[in-house]
């Protein structure tokens, strides 16, 4: 009887089954192909369902994210206002730590490979590395030429460089900077430009990834939404730095072309 019972529990999921009837012999049920269907339709609605709610959860954390990111901008600017050079140095250098990982947290979460970020800061003729996270010692003193490069070139049209394939990445002819890209072992790239005012480019915002088309859609606007909320922090501590004329010297230009407008 027990046998009976769950053969039946089986066959009300759809499966084929086979049971000795008491007197009468074997006994043999088909399966349920509609009900088996309709069951694998459910499935895929339920994983549909549990992706979309951590899909929502991810960009409710990204928005947080975004926020924050803002908040510790401001603060930085108005330590620079009240306080000595010293301690808005040590203020950025605290929001910069907090920053970088949250980036890399909201374009990495649930992938694959390694996601470094760096943010780079015009000087002369190249983009230098003014602070990194993920890169060795080595990769975060590194340079790149502003005239031959995709942080370059975000950095000169005021628009975000994508590529989900660098090495393949026909536009290489076009960055001689990157004819060395077979040594390394990174595979996508996305450069935000970091503008003030809506019109100045004072920075770039690098990440690439060991994975191919590592970034969506959803991702190249995080990044670009983090990198305007970092615009005013950068130019904070362009501003107030000793350490670089370069950075001195870009800061009076911004100002001096926001007194213009």
């Amino acid at each position: 009887m027990i046998h009976i019972t769950f053969a039946i529990i089986r066959h009300l999921k759809g499966d084929a089954v086979e049971f000795n009837i008491p007197f009468l012999g074997p006994y043999r049920i088909e399966a349920n192909k509609e009900l088996q269907k309709l069951e694998g339709d459910l499935r895929e609605l339920y994983q549909g369902y549990i992706t979309l709610q951590a899909d929502l959860d991810h960009k409710s954390n990204v928005l947080k994210l975004i926020n924050q990111v803002g908040q510790n901008a401001y603060k930085v600017f108005h330590v620079s206002l009240e306080y000595p050079n010293e301690k808005v140095h040590f203020h950025f250098d605290r929001a910069v730590n907090f920053i970088l990982p949250a980036i890399v947290y909201a374009i990495s979460a649930g992938k694959r490979g390694r996601h470094r970020i760096s943010l780079l800061i015009p000087e002369d003729k190249n983009l230098v590395v003014l602070r990194a996270h993920g890169f060795s010692p080595q990769g975060s003193t590194e340079s790149m030429p502003i005239d031959a490069s995709f942080a370059g070139s975000a950095y000169t049209s005021k628009k975000l460089m994508y590529s989900g394939d660098v090495k393949n990445d026909v536009r290489n002819n076009r960055f001689p900077f990157y004819g060395t890209f077979e040594k390394t072992d990174y595979n996508s790239l996305v450069c935000a430009p970091i503008i003030l005012f809506g019109s100045i480019a004072i920075g770039v915002l690098n990440i690439d990834s060991t994975e191919f088309h590592s970034f969506t859609k959803d991702h190249l606007e995080y990044v670009e939404y983090f990198a305007n909320q970092i615009s005013l922090l950068l130019l904070t501590y362009m501003h107030i730095s000793t350490s670089k004329p370069a950075f001195e010297t870009t800061a009076a230009s911004v100002f001096t072309k926001r007194g213009d407008n």
